[in-house]
């Protein structure tokens, strides 16, 4: 009697187990779909910059997603999803293959901007090699300093910024050139603004979405730089095209706010968010933007930035190894 009371029990105790946890949810490419576009719904920070309703994107694409599709047609479909955000932190990757989608490499942040910037001219006219490609000096005419930081993933100790910027030190004005910069650590963005302030300074604030309300957002949290002991005093020109985008995106509104800085060159190609990302029940990885970052005024980045002075490099220029944007910052240096 025992030993039948004791696995009545036990029975009992296992159903109610199963009545509590809820089954594993099919991978169908139906239930994928519910999947990317709640996890966008309740933590997209960009729906009302960006002017779209998620709630319409989704009964316009649910319509044409069901599970007799093959792989290559679901993810076009999603692709397309995606798109509708016009976000370069959006992407969608099927492991262990190069099928991607991204807004940012599929060029859609760039139709209808100028290119304005070469390397080879670059290298040509006007640069010596620094501590690597991507971060490179000189000393230009007129005794101008030029700094180019090509990505923001390029990570430098204190020490090594310390001793660039010191060698900037005698300079008559510096030029930071972040053309072409997709990004990389927000922290290197606090190692370079802390070189041009001189008391603690609030950058930008962040927010984020709560939840699937729309307008369920967190209170702004500031971004605050601490200055360097090594302080530079002169004039500095900013170059920027429509390729600075990200974290490079965000050094270029915290530099933007500070009186002694310029923005020369194009518009910036945005992003002012920091992207989450996970895996969908069929395996494959998403992305997109999360935690937002505006300027000192609170104001969103995401799409884009523009310059103080408007200057695209010129066809006749480039010909002759001479760099426009350059040149234009160097005059404004020289006066």
């Amino acid at each position: 009697m025992k030993i039948i009371l004791y696995f009545s029990l036990l029975f009992c105790l296992c159903s109610c187990e199963k009545l509590l946890i809820e089954p594993n949810p099919s991978n169908t490419n139906e239930a994928v779909f519910e999947q990317l576009w709640k996890e966008i719904n309740g933590k997209y920070c960009y729906f009302k910059i960006k002017n779209v309703d998620w709630n319409v994107i989704h009964d316009k694409y649910k319509a044409k997603v069901n599970n007799q599709q093959n792989a290559s047609t679901f993810f076009n479909i999603l692709a397309q999803m995606l798109n509708e955000l016009k976000d370069g932190h959006v992407n969608l990757h099927i492991p262990n293959t190069n099928v991607t989608y991204s807004y940012y490499t599929n060029q859609g942040l760039f139709n209808g901007y100028a290119h304005n910037f070469s390397d080879s001219v670059l290298t040509k006219g006007y640069l010596k090699t620094g501590c690597g490609t991507k971060v490179r000096t000189a000393i230009l005419a007129n005794n101008i300093g030029y700094l180019y930081y090509g990505s923001f993933a390029t990570d430098l100790s204190s020490d090594d910024w310390d001793a660039l910027i010191k060698s900037f030190s005698h300079t008559n004005g510096l030029i930071i050139d972040i053309r072409d910069n997709g990004g990389g650590s927000v922290e290197n963005i606090r190692l370079l603004v802390r070189y041009f302030i001189e008391h603690s300074t609030t950058i930008g604030y962040t927010y984020s979405k709560q939840s699937a309300d729309p307008n369920d957002f967190s209170t702004y949290i500031p971004v605050t730089v601490a200055p360097s002991s090594i302080y530079y005093p002169n004039k500095v020109m900013l170059l920027v095209n429509r390729h600075t985008f990200s974290a490079a995106n965000m050094f270029t509104a915290a530099m933007k706010d500070l009186p002694q800085v310029t923005l020369i060159g194009d518009k910036t190609g945005g992003g002012g968010a920091g992207p989450i990302g996970g895996e969908l029940l069929n395996g494959w990885l998403y992305r997109f933007s999360a935690m937002a970052f505006c300027n000192s005024q609170k104001q969103d980045i995401e799409v884009g930035i523009d310059p103080d002075i408007r200057v695209d490099m010129t066809t006749n220029d480039m010909a002759h190894d001479i760099d426009t944007i350059v040149e234009k910052a160097l005059a404004n240096l020289s006066r």
